[in-house]
Protein backbone atom coordinates (compact mmCIF):
# COMPACT_ATOMS: atom_id res chain seq x y z
CA UNK A 1 0.00 0.00 0.00
CA UNK A 2 1.29 3.47 -0.86
CA UNK A 3 1.49 5.65 2.24
CA UNK A 4 0.19 9.24 1.80
CA UNK A 5 2.70 12.04 2.28
CA UNK A 6 1.00 13.26 5.46
CA UNK A 7 2.05 10.11 7.31
CA UNK A 8 5.68 11.25 7.20
CA UNK A 9 4.70 14.36 9.15
CA UNK A 10 4.14 12.46 12.39
CA UNK A 11 7.06 13.99 14.22
CA UNK A 12 7.30 15.97 17.44
CA UNK A 13 8.14 19.17 15.56
CA UNK A 14 5.60 18.93 12.74
CA UNK A 15 2.27 19.15 14.55
CA UNK A 16 1.00 22.34 12.91
CA UNK A 17 1.98 21.21 9.43
CA UNK A 18 0.39 17.83 10.02
CA UNK A 19 -2.93 19.31 11.10
CA UNK A 20 -2.93 21.67 8.12
CA UNK A 21 -2.30 18.84 5.66
CA UNK A 22 -4.95 16.67 7.29
CA UNK A 23 -7.48 19.48 7.14
CA UNK A 24 -6.73 20.22 3.47
CA UNK A 25 -6.92 16.56 2.50
CA UNK A 26 -10.22 16.10 4.28
CA UNK A 27 -11.66 19.13 2.52
CA UNK A 28 -10.48 17.78 -0.83
CA UNK A 29 -12.10 14.44 -0.12
CA UNK A 30 -15.34 16.16 0.88
CA UNK A 31 -15.34 18.16 -2.33
CA UNK A 32 -14.81 15.00 -4.36
CA UNK A 33 -11.46 16.12 -5.77
CA UNK A 34 -9.50 13.12 -4.45
CA UNK A 35 -10.25 9.63 -3.28
CA UNK A 36 -10.39 9.11 0.49
CA UNK A 37 -6.83 7.78 0.78
CA UNK A 38 -6.77 8.98 4.39
CA UNK A 39 -9.70 6.73 5.20
CA UNK A 40 -8.20 3.74 3.41
CA UNK A 41 -4.76 4.16 4.92
CA UNK A 42 -5.87 4.56 8.52
CA UNK A 43 -8.46 1.81 8.38
CA UNK A 44 -6.29 -0.75 6.64
CA UNK A 45 -2.83 0.10 7.97
CA UNK A 46 -3.05 1.73 11.38
CA UNK A 47 -6.33 0.89 13.07
CA UNK A 48 -6.08 -2.93 12.99
CA UNK A 49 -2.54 -2.76 14.38
CA UNK A 50 -3.50 -0.55 17.30
CA UNK A 51 -6.58 -2.66 17.99
CA UNK A 52 -4.48 -5.82 18.10
CA UNK A 53 -1.98 -4.12 20.41
CA UNK A 54 -4.65 -3.07 22.90
CA UNK A 55 -6.28 -6.51 22.86
CA UNK A 56 -2.94 -8.05 23.72
CA UNK A 57 -1.79 -5.59 26.37
CA UNK A 58 -4.86 -3.95 27.91
CA UNK A 59 -5.39 -6.73 30.45
CA UNK A 60 -5.32 -6.95 34.26
CA UNK A 61 -1.73 -7.00 35.42
CA UNK A 62 -0.43 -5.70 32.09
CA UNK A 63 -1.11 -1.93 32.12
CA UNK A 64 -0.62 0.06 28.95
CA UNK A 65 1.71 3.03 29.32
CA UNK A 66 0.03 6.42 29.11
CA UNK A 67 1.94 7.39 25.98
CA UNK A 68 0.92 4.20 24.19
CA UNK A 69 -2.70 4.73 25.21
CA UNK A 70 -2.61 8.29 23.87
CA UNK A 71 -1.11 7.03 20.62
CA UNK A 72 -3.91 4.52 20.27
CA UNK A 73 -6.53 7.16 21.01
CA UNK A 74 -4.98 9.42 18.39
CA UNK A 75 -5.20 6.75 15.71
CA UNK A 76 -8.72 5.75 16.71
CA UNK A 77 -9.84 9.38 16.52
CA UNK A 78 -8.16 9.89 13.16
CA UNK A 79 -9.87 6.76 11.84
CA UNK A 80 -13.18 7.99 13.18
CA UNK A 81 -12.70 11.30 11.37
CA UNK A 82 -11.93 9.53 8.12
CA UNK A 83 -14.86 7.19 8.53
CA UNK A 84 -17.27 10.13 8.67
CA UNK A 85 -15.98 11.86 5.55
CA UNK A 86 -18.52 10.43 3.15
CA UNK A 87 -21.45 10.80 5.57
CA UNK A 88 -20.88 14.17 7.23
CA UNK A 89 -19.53 17.41 5.85
CA UNK A 90 -19.40 19.32 9.14
CA UNK A 91 -16.34 17.61 10.61
CA UNK A 92 -14.02 20.52 11.39
CA UNK A 93 -14.49 19.96 15.12
CA UNK A 94 -13.08 16.45 14.71
CA UNK A 95 -9.84 17.95 13.41
CA UNK A 96 -9.78 20.30 16.40
CA UNK A 97 -10.09 17.27 18.68
CA UNK A 98 -7.25 15.62 16.80
CA UNK A 99 -5.11 18.72 17.35
CA UNK A 100 -5.81 18.68 21.08
CA UNK A 101 -5.02 15.00 21.40
CA UNK A 102 -1.82 15.42 19.41
CA UNK A 103 -0.74 18.12 21.87
CA UNK A 104 -1.09 15.62 24.69
CA UNK A 105 0.65 12.91 22.75
CA UNK A 106 3.81 14.85 21.92
CA UNK A 107 4.32 15.85 25.57
CA UNK A 108 5.62 12.33 26.11
CA UNK A 109 9.25 11.89 25.14
CA UNK A 110 8.56 8.47 23.68
CA UNK A 111 5.86 9.71 21.30
CA UNK A 112 8.04 9.76 18.21
CA UNK A 113 9.48 6.29 18.94
CA UNK A 114 6.02 4.88 19.58
CA UNK A 115 4.65 6.02 16.24
CA UNK A 116 7.58 4.64 14.26
CA UNK A 117 8.27 1.48 16.27
CA UNK A 118 4.83 0.39 17.40
CA UNK A 119 3.48 -0.74 14.00
CA UNK A 120 6.49 -3.03 13.54
CA UNK A 121 6.12 -4.44 17.04
CA UNK A 122 2.40 -5.04 16.53
CA UNK A 123 2.91 -6.59 13.11
CA UNK A 124 5.34 -9.07 14.65
CA UNK A 125 2.83 -9.85 17.40
CA UNK A 126 0.09 -10.39 14.83
CA UNK A 127 2.27 -12.87 12.96
CA UNK A 128 3.02 -14.76 16.19
CA UNK A 129 -0.64 -14.66 17.19
CA UNK A 130 -1.72 -16.05 13.81
CA UNK A 131 0.80 -18.88 14.05
CA UNK A 132 -0.33 -19.69 17.59
CA UNK A 133 -3.95 -19.74 16.43
CA UNK A 134 -3.10 -22.07 13.56
CA UNK A 135 -1.22 -24.39 15.90
CA UNK A 136 -4.10 -24.42 18.37
CA UNK A 137 -6.52 -25.59 15.67
CA UNK A 138 -4.36 -28.60 14.87
CA UNK A 139 -4.43 -31.87 16.87
CA UNK A 140 -1.70 -32.16 19.44
CA UNK A 141 1.39 -33.88 18.10
CA UNK A 142 1.41 -37.63 18.67
CA UNK A 143 3.88 -38.86 21.27
CA UNK A 144 5.79 -42.08 20.71
CA UNK A 145 6.05 -44.10 23.92
CA UNK A 146 8.97 -46.33 24.86
CA UNK A 147 6.92 -49.40 23.93
CA UNK A 148 6.36 -48.07 20.40
CA UNK A 149 2.72 -47.04 20.90
CA UNK A 150 1.54 -43.50 20.20
CA UNK A 151 -0.62 -41.16 22.25
CA UNK A 152 -1.04 -37.44 22.98
CA UNK A 153 -1.37 -35.30 26.09
CA UNK A 154 -5.16 -35.11 25.90
CA UNK A 155 -5.46 -38.89 25.83
CA UNK A 156 -3.06 -39.26 28.74
CA UNK A 157 -4.98 -36.73 30.83
CA UNK A 158 -8.36 -38.16 29.82
CA UNK A 159 -7.48 -41.69 30.88
CA UNK A 160 -6.27 -40.42 34.25
CA UNK A 161 -9.25 -38.09 34.81
CA UNK A 162 -11.98 -40.71 34.28
CA UNK A 163 -10.20 -43.77 35.65
CA UNK A 164 -11.79 -45.48 38.66
CA UNK A 165 -8.59 -44.94 40.59
CA UNK A 166 -8.45 -41.18 40.12
CA UNK A 167 -11.96 -39.96 39.16
CA UNK A 168 -12.64 -38.60 42.67
CA UNK A 169 -9.42 -36.56 42.77
CA UNK A 170 -9.23 -32.84 42.06
CA UNK A 171 -7.21 -31.48 39.12
CA UNK A 172 -4.59 -30.27 41.59
CA UNK A 173 -4.20 -33.80 42.94
CA UNK A 174 -4.06 -35.20 39.41
CA UNK A 175 -1.29 -32.80 38.40
CA UNK A 176 1.40 -34.97 39.98
CA UNK A 177 -0.30 -38.12 38.69
CA UNK A 178 0.03 -36.66 35.19
CA UNK A 179 3.70 -35.94 35.84
CA UNK A 180 4.38 -39.52 36.94
CA UNK A 181 2.46 -40.91 33.97
CA UNK A 182 4.58 -38.86 31.58
CA UNK A 183 7.65 -40.22 33.32
CA UNK A 184 6.36 -43.81 33.11
CA UNK A 185 5.75 -43.46 29.38
CA UNK A 186 9.32 -42.30 28.86
CA UNK A 187 8.91 -38.59 28.15
CA UNK A 188 11.28 -37.46 30.90
CA UNK A 189 9.33 -34.57 32.44
CA UNK A 190 11.14 -32.11 34.68
CA UNK A 191 9.99 -31.70 38.28
CA UNK A 192 6.86 -29.48 38.43
CA UNK A 193 7.03 -26.60 40.90
CA UNK A 194 3.65 -24.91 40.49
CA UNK A 195 4.79 -24.16 36.98
CA UNK A 196 4.32 -25.83 33.60
CA UNK A 197 5.52 -29.39 33.21
CA UNK A 198 8.15 -29.75 30.55
CA UNK A 199 8.57 -33.09 28.83
CA UNK A 200 10.31 -34.64 25.85
CA UNK A 201 7.79 -35.41 23.13
CA UNK A 202 9.99 -37.06 20.50
CA UNK A 203 13.29 -38.82 20.00
CA UNK A 204 15.08 -35.66 18.89
CA UNK A 205 15.15 -34.16 22.36
CA UNK A 206 12.78 -31.29 21.57
CA UNK A 207 10.82 -30.21 24.65
CA UNK A 208 7.30 -28.85 24.85
CA UNK A 209 5.73 -26.93 27.72
CA UNK A 210 2.39 -28.01 29.15
CA UNK A 211 0.58 -25.58 31.46
CA UNK A 212 -1.51 -26.41 34.51
CA UNK A 213 -4.36 -24.20 33.26
CA UNK A 214 -4.55 -26.31 30.08
CA UNK A 215 -4.45 -29.46 32.20
CA UNK A 216 -7.42 -28.28 34.30
CA UNK A 217 -9.45 -27.54 31.17
CA UNK A 218 -8.85 -30.96 29.63
CA UNK A 219 -9.73 -32.74 32.90
CA UNK A 220 -13.01 -30.82 33.04
CA UNK A 221 -13.87 -31.61 29.41
CA UNK A 222 -13.34 -35.33 29.87
CA UNK A 223 -15.24 -35.50 33.15
CA UNK A 224 -18.25 -33.67 31.73
CA UNK A 225 -18.33 -35.93 28.69
CA UNK A 226 -17.44 -33.14 26.28
CA UNK A 227 -14.17 -34.78 25.36
CA UNK A 228 -13.89 -38.38 24.16
CA UNK A 229 -10.78 -40.55 24.21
Amino acid sequence: MQVPSWVTLFDTGEKEHLIEVLRDELKAVQAGFIKPSLHITIREMLLPLIHAYLLDFDKPGKPVSESVRLAAELYFLAADVADKIERCRAITYHIDSLTSLWDQFIKHGSAYRIYHDLPNEISAKQVRSKKQSERAKKPRRLLECDDGSVTNTNQIIGKIAISNEHKSKSPKELWLVFFHELDRLGFGPKEPKNSPIRYIYDRNGVSEEYKYSSFQKVVSLYRTGKKLL
